[in-house]
């Protein structure tokens, strides 16, 4: 019946064919060679998410290996070990985009810990929308209705725009057609790399703009986009902007647009997936090449190993250098190379039973006998084990190095043999890190989880353990014990912290420090099926056996939570919590309410389109508005989006880790210096235009402003929310929060 429903709301635009991508027949029963991309979804209500995905792997492949190269296929997994898959390596043209969705989910939720309403504003500026036919009789919500139309769109740079700085381009983009230009797509050399590859460099400061790059800004439709392109090509008289703008030099776009053709190697570039060019010696003359086994961009591993392919390229050194003769390892500094020297680095040692690379994590530099480390290493059996080679005791000492928990190295999330291995260890940790009740010396941040176990908390952890910035103590509330598989994943951080409770009750809420929390998460119950039911072994069996819920029973979990944190912390409810949930329906539950959306849609929309996308009104939803609530259903608009900008998960992911930066005309292998931040207005930018404000950060401060938080109460507002792209007019208040890119 739902699909049925579906395809009479897209009467001649969407048709259903059964049959299987695994097929070849029914491949091309849909003709999938002519087609411009395929899209292969997961089943995100399934129970087992690696079986799921290994479904996924196959449906690629056989898609793959159906379809020529213009095809683009563009897969949804599940888990995100499988983006970082070996079955991957042999599929590196480009065509095969995967993307996960729950490792982005899990970083904004952390992010926006941080910077109050960034799940808010990211899903803004890429879900689909219904367009809005009515301003609104409320002030807030007319302001609202503008952030909500705003959306991120490529644009080819006219030629009036080369040669200037990157700030000069954003000044011009702004004050001619009220959008943002806050990113570029660039061919960039990497420095340790004689290629070049394509990047989107977040707010690129002092980069000069040239004709190869294209630009991203942030507008109210696709018409202004057109007319950024479509700008004559005469040359922009360069300025400096000191002074405060008030008045605009802003001319409307015309009704009817013709588009020069850009260059046409700056169309094939945007147009073509994966595609690397090489480097000449001459920047201007560049020549596409495609299936280029060096390129970072069709690479399965990123460009900074990280995790399980970090911590097996080690294990692959050691077992390199065990192998070496000892006296040409010791005097042959060619012998002595890592597989990977780009990532790895060796130094010649004395002692040929250490690997030489092991001497940076432990010690201060001094040799260790094979003594002393066979005295830190615990014993693996009693038996009696037979004399080894040197090298073959350095190799399994080595490899005990790099299975230890935690780990002494930074690998990203442990490996499932290392939590195997070391369950002991684990569980004496988990003991040693179970409070009964919260008495820390800072604030913290605390997790509630009434259901199962957030699969990856990891992610969500390390999002609020990056590097320039405050590291809070975390506290997870959650009734039963952890297995030593969920424990050691988190437990690798320092003041993660756990107490045994139920969220559900308000003296459980009280025993993990709600009362002095900087931050309340409450984690929905994602493991299970939509509709279904999961039965939840526990350890206690004499107190529960099993637990049986209902995705609909964890959503109600969730909004009782949540209404138990409102009533303890009062007001500051606004401002400290957040909560997940598995079903969108439950934003109308959580406060604040505001109830006229739904029932007075007809006056905001069409009702083909509130029919089409019912979801888009809860972007207009107090709960979603402030921040507040969020659903990894949303992040649907990551397939959709990146039909249209092959950008979109890039982008969303600099914007919550941080983004690359140019250093000598080179991309830089430092991350996370070119990030997303929210901050206090100003004291003299306060009750004057948002323009004011936007010049003198992006020209005095070296600030580029994308939006504002504005807080309970202005123009009405029973709840706070956020502002993308403010009209120039907009009055600032002191109140508002800024979000800039610096």
């Amino acid at each position: 019946y739902e699909l049925k429903n579906l395809l009479a709301l897209y009467n001649g635009l969407v048709e259903f064919i059964e049959g299987s991508p695994v097929y070849q027949s029914d491949l091309e029963r849909v003709c999938a060679t002519k087609a411009t991309a395929i899209f292969i979804l997961a089943n995100k209500a399934t129970n087992n998410t690696k079986a799921e995905d290994a479904v996924q792997v196959v449906r690629a492949l056989a898609v793959h290996r159906v379809c020529d190269h213009p095809v683009r296929i563009i897969v949804e997994v599940l888990d995100p070990t499988t983006q970082t898959s070996a079955v991957w390596d042999e599929t590196q043209s480009g065509r095969i985009e995967i993307i996960c969705p729950a490792k982005l989910h899990f970083k904004m939720l952390s992010r926006s810990c941080v910077v109050r309403g960034l799940y808010t504003l990211i899903g803004n500026l890429f879900t689909s929308k219904i367009k809005l036919t009515n301003d609104s009789e409320y002030e807030f919500l007319t302001e609202f209705f503008h952030s909500y139309d705003n959306e991120i769109y490529p644009v080819i740079l006219p030629n009036s725009y080369h040669n200037l700085t990157f700030e000069e381009a954003a000044d011009h983009v702004y004050l001619t057609f009220d959008s943002i230009l806050f990113a570029l797509d660039v061919p960039i050399k990497h420095k340790r790399k004689a290629h070049i590859v394509n990047k989107v460099l977040i707010y690129p400061r002092g980069h000069i703009i040239e004709p190869e790059d294209i630009g991203l800004v942030i507008s109210r439709d696709i018409k202004t986009a057109f007319s950024i392109s479509n700008q004559g090509n005469q040359g922009l008289q360069k300025r400096f902007c000191g002074s405060n703008i008030v008045e605009k030099s802003y001319h409307e776009p015309p009704d009817m647009i013709e588009i020069e053709k850009p260059t046409e190697s700056v169309i094939d570039r945007w147009k073509r997936t994966g595609t690397v060019t090489t480097l000449n010696t001459n920047r201007d003359s560049i020549n596409p090449t495609e299936n280029n086994s060096n390129s970072d961009e069709l690479r399965a591993f990123p460009l900074n190993p990280d995790g399980t392919y970090k911590l097996e390229t080690h294990l692959r050194t050691a077992i390199h250098e065990s192998q070496l003769d000892g006296s040409s390892a010791t005097t042959d500094d060619s012998t002595t190379k890592s597989i990977d020297s780009s990532n790895i680095h060796i130094n010649n040692v004395d002692n040929p039973l250490i690997p030489s690379w092991l001497n940076k994590h432990f010690g201060d530099g001094k040799q260790t006998s094979p003594s002393t480390i066979n005295a830190e290493m615990p014993s693996t059996s009693t038996q009696t084990v037979p004399k080894k080679s040197q090298h073959s005791m350095s190799l399994e000492n080595a490899t005990e190095k790099l299975l230890t928990w935690p780990p002494l190295s930074t690998y990203g999330q442990p490996h499932p043999v290392v939590l195997e291995r070391r369950a002991d260890i684990i569980l004496k940790d988990l003991k040693e890190k179970t409070l009964a009740i919260v008495e820390l010396s800072e604030p913290h941040i605390l997790l509630c989880c009434q259901g199962t176990w957030p699969n990856h908390l990891f992610y969500f952890i390390k999002g609020l353990r990056r590097l320039n910035n405050f590291h809070p103590p975390i506290v997870i509330l959650f009734p039963f014990e952890p297995s030593p598989e969920q424990w050691g994943l988190v437990g690798i951080f320092k003041n993660v912290y756990l107490i045994r409770g139920s969220p559900i009750f308000e003296l459980d809420l009280m025993r993990g420090g709600v009362l002095q929390a900087e931050k309340v998460v409450i984690f929905a119950n994602l493991g299970s099926s939509v509709g279904s039911f999961t039965a939840q072994q526990v350890q206690d069996h004499t107190r529960y056996e099993t637990q049986v819920k209902s995705t609909y029973v964890s959503d109600v979990d969730n909004i009782l939570v949540a209404a138990n944190v409102d009533r303890l912390v009062g007001d500051k409810a606004s401002s400290v919590l957040m909560v997940e949930m598995q079903h969108t329906i439950g934003f109308d539950y959580l406060r604040p309410q505001f109830g006229i959306l739904r029932s007075r849609a007809n006056e905001f929309c069409s009702r083909k389109d509130y029919d089409r996308n019912r979801d888009a009104l809860l972007h207009l939803g107090p709960p979603f508005m402030e921040g507040r609530a969020t659903s990894p259903i949303l992040l649907g608009f990551l397939m959709r989006s990146t039909f249209y900008n092959r950008n979109t998960v890039s982008i969303v992911e600099q914007m919550v880790d941080g983004g690359y930066i140019e250093e000598d005309g080179c991309l830089s292998d430092n991350r996370n210096e070119r990030t997303l931040e929210q901050i206090p207005v100003p004291e003299h930018y306060a009750n004057r235009p948002y323009i004011d404000l936007f010049m003198g950060l992006l020209h005095k401060k070296e600030m580029l402003a994308i939006g504002l938080y504005r807080t309970k109460g202005t123009l009405g507002s029973p709840t706070s929310y956020v502002l993308t792209n403010p009209p120039k007019n907009c009055i600032v208040n002191s109140t508002d929060m800024v979000y800039v890119f610096t």
